[in-house]
C-alpha cells in the first residue's frame, strides 16, 4: 500500500485504505511546495501550498486547506526572572524548580500538573479532570487513566497501533512510516475508521470516512488549541501529529 525508501527526500503519492490520493509537490531544492489531496485520485478535497524566503524559511501556507484561528486578544500577561508566564488574563501559572508548569488558578479552581524525574507529565487533577499518566523505558506513553477510564498502548516502534482496556480492544490505528504519522484509526466499539488528511507538520487538517467523504475539517491556533468544523469525532491525534492527552 505505501513503499518510500529511507534514503528518499521527495515523498511520492501516497494511497492510504480510503483511497484518497495524496500528491506531493517539490521546488528544485526538494522542498515542499504543495499538497494536493484527491478523492479516488481524481476529486480534489483540499490542498496546502507552501512558500519560502532566500534561506529556506517556510514564509507563506496556501490552499483551501490553510486556515489559522486567531485567539481573543488577552488584556494582561506578566513574566518572571526565567521567562516563565505568570499571569495570564485571569489564569495565574506556577512552575515547579525545572520549568514545569505546576498550577494553574482561575475563577473555577486550580489545576495542577505532576511530573516525575524525567520531566514527563505523570497527573493532572483540577476541577472536571483526574488524569495519570505511566510510561515505559523508551518514554513512549504506555497507559493513560482519565477520570477513572484507563486505556493502554501498543507500539510498533514509536508510534502506537493499538488501543486497549484490559483484554478489550478500544481501537486500531495505522501509521505511516514516519514518528507521529498516522494515516487511520478505527474506533472497535463505534466501527467508525477515521483517516487523516494532514499538512506538511503532520496535523490533520481533514478527516474522511472509508468512501473519502470530509466528515471533519480542524483550525489550529498558533500555540495549537484546535477549533473544528462539521461533525466531530473524538480524535486522539492533533497538531503535529502529537498524541492528546486528554481525549476520550
Amino acid at each position: 500500500m505505501l513503499s518510500l525508501p529511507r534514503t528518499c527526500t521527495r515523498r511520492p503519492p501516497v494511497i492510504p485504505p480510503n483511497g484518497v490520493l495524496v500528491e506531493y509537490g517539490y521546488d528544485a531544492a526538494s522542498r515542499l511546495t504543495s499538497i494536493t489531496h484527491k478523492q479516488n485520485g481524481t476529486t480534489v478535497l483540499g490542498n496546502l501550498t507552501y512558500e519560502y524566503d532566500k534561506n529556506g524559511n517556510r514564509i507563506k501556507t496556501g490552499g483551501s486547506f490553510a486556515r489559522t484561528g486567531i485567539p481573543q486578544a488577552v488584556g494582561s500577561t506578566a513574566y518572571n526572572a526565567a521567562n516563565h508566564q505568570t499571569t495570564f488574563g485571569d489564569k495565574t501559572l506556577t512552575y515547579d524548580n525545572n520549568g514545569n508548569l505546576q498550577t494553574i488558578t482561575d475563577a473555577t479552581g486550580t489545576t495542577t500538573y505532576t511530573w516525575n524525574a524525567r520531566n514527563q507529565l505523570v497527573g493532572i487533577s483540577g476541577p472536571g479532570v483526574n488524569a495519570s499518566f505511566v510510561y515505559d523505558g523508551l518514554g513512549r506513553r504506555e497507559a493513560k487513566t482519565i477520570n477513572g477510564n484507563t486505556t493502554e498502548f501498543l507500539y510498533d516502534g514509536l508510534n502506537p497501533v493499538q488501543e486497549t482496556s484490559g483484554a478489550a480492544i478500544l481501537a486500531n490505528i495505522l501509521p505511516g512510516l514516519g514518528i507521529d504519522e498516522f494515516l487511520t484509526r478505527t474506533d472497535v466499539v463505534a466501527g467508525v475508521t477515521s483517516n487523516f488528511l494532514t499538512d506538511a507538520l503532520g496535523s490533520p487538517v481533514a478527516v474522511t470516512d472509508n468512501a473519502g467523504v470530509i466528515q471533519t475539517e480542524y483550525t489550529y491556533e498558533p500555540f495549537g488549541k484546535t477549533t473544528f468544523q462539521r461533525s466531530h469525532e473524538q480524535q486522539p491525534v492533533s497538531v503535529h501529529g502529537k498524541r492528546k492527552r486528554r481525549n476520550r
